[in-house]
């Protein structure tokens, strides 16, 4: 894990975000001291010492997880595996093995399979490598976006962060037009105002302060206090779909 719990790691760039954020909801005599990522990530260096003599290569352990995943009868199979690729996807160092063996394209048609598992990680492993703007580029291109946001209606806790924290990556002048909908952009408005989880509220905001700077999101910021007691995620990954904010299924 590299950050924030859950499942998969929160890349570096939105944990730093969401680090400011919480310090200034807390106030100045309630800041938290964090340790620091840069000894989660990989180098040539610590690869080799970890790998070994006789060990597997980064890129052909990963590339057995994907010849693995193509043969799979079952569907337990594929969630555990998809899940593992997932948690490789934060880590720097494997962002040109992903581009070179097509897991983001793998991750990309997890998220149009009717099990529910297998969007979710498949959408955590689009988050986790989306921190990279090559990355971002071949999802974008290989027609992610629309997927990514179809998350957002997800009755999956995991799933719905997962989506606020890739579309956090991957708006940027080329595609905001895409993202910046007037549907989506009330959804993720409908989550930062919501008291239903911190990691919702708290994700969505990150992604409103840096893609949506508008009267109406500064005034709602103002207007909200965090719930610290609200539910962060842990086991109970799934939610009643009651719980979401009105109108907020945006599929096509």
């Amino acid at each position: 894990m590299a950050y924030g719990g859950g499942v998969f790691a929160i890349s570096y760039p939105l944990a730093k975000a969401l680090d400011k954020m919480q310090d200034r909801n807390r106030g100045p005599t309630h800041q938290i001291t964090r340790c620091p990522l840069a000894n989660m990530f990989t180098n040539n260096q610590r690869q080799e010492e970890r790998t070994g003599k006789y060990g597997t290569p980064r890129v052909q352990y990963l590339q057995e997880l994907v010849t693995q995943f193509q043969n799979a009868s079952n569907e337990e199979s594929k969630e555990k595996i998809v899940a593992n690729l997932a948690n490789f996807a934060y880590d720097p160092f494997n962002y040109t093995f992903l581009r070179q063996l097509n897991v983001l394209e793998l991750f990309l048609d997890c998220i149009t399979e009717p099990n529910e598992r297998l969007v979710e990680f498949g959408i955590g492993g689009i988050c986790n490598s989306c921190a990279d703007p090559a990355n971002a580029a071949v999802v974008t291109q290989c027609g992610g976006i629309p997927l990514v946001i179809q998350c957002l209606s997800s009755p999956v806790r995991n799933t719905v962060n997962y989506a606020l924290g890739a579309l956090y990556y991957l708006c940027n002048e080329l595609n905001k037009e895409d993202i910046l909908k007037p549907e989506v952009v009330d959804v993720i408005k409908r989550y930062a105002a919501s008291a239903i989880s911190v990691s919702f509220s708290n994700l969505a905001h990150a992604f409103l302060d840096k893609h949506v700077q508008t009267e109406d999101h500064v005034s709602l910021r103002k207007d909200i206090e965090p719930n610290e007691e609200t539910h962060t995620g842990g086991n109970d990954s799934y939610m009643e779909l009651d719980t979401y904010p009105e109108e907020t299924n945006i599929r096509s």
